[in-house]
């Protein structure tokens, strides 16, 4: 697989296919991979429409192990607020996020050098992967307990973005974010 080159004319036409429309689902599939992109912020890169959903970008190379995804997505999301110690842990703050619920349509996240996610742990990357896409689907239904908490349901998507061709992932499509230079 080639890296997406970020030239100015690269750079605009990032994100602009139509298969960018899915992130703003909450239909399945949640889960995606591409190839990496080259440019310094994807976030930069996207159109004006992902204003209200909250964008996170990861690097996999710093998440080789369980307990530094943790760490990562604590860093992320709550400003290592949590002490995430396991994947039920994990969930259970991901499922009830306040970071989340404060964005209009959702949140997107992109996890550079996918390649080298949880390449510590025995299939990790696919845990992890069933794990998102849970959670994704429960984002993707309102909560309607006559509540504060309530809400409506929000698009909930990871993308993993890979140096190389993708190692087996159940459930993740393809997606295009842009076009070759």
């Amino acid at each position: 697989m080639s890296c997406y080159r970020a030239t100015m004319r690269g750079v605009e036409a990032l994100m602009k296919s139509n298969d960018v429309d899915v992130l703003f689902s909450v239909a399945r599939p949640f889960l995606h991979f591409a190839e990496e992109v080259s440019v310094p912020s994807i976030a930069t890169c996207l159109p004006k429409r992902f204003s209200k959903t909250l964008l996170v970008e990861l690097d996999g190379s710093n998440m080789r192990t369980d307990r530094l995804l943790f760490k990562a997505y604590d860093s992320a999301f709550h400003d290592g607020g949590y002490r995430l110690e396991n994947w039920d842990a994990f969930v259970d703050v991901m499922r009830t996020g306040d970071e989340i619920t404060q964005h209009r349509d959702g949140c997107v996240t992109f996890i550079r050098n996918a390649d080298d996610c949880l390449g510590s742990e025995k299939n990790g990357l696919v845990r992890f992967g069933n794990v998102m896409e849970t959670l994704g689907l429960e984002w993707s239904k309102p909560v309607s307990d006559g509540e504060w908490w309530d809400r409506g349901p929000k698009a909930f998507h990871t993308v993993f973005l890979f140096r190389r061709k993708p190692r087996s992932m159940p459930s993740a499509a393809p997606i295009r974010l842009g076009v070759h230079e």
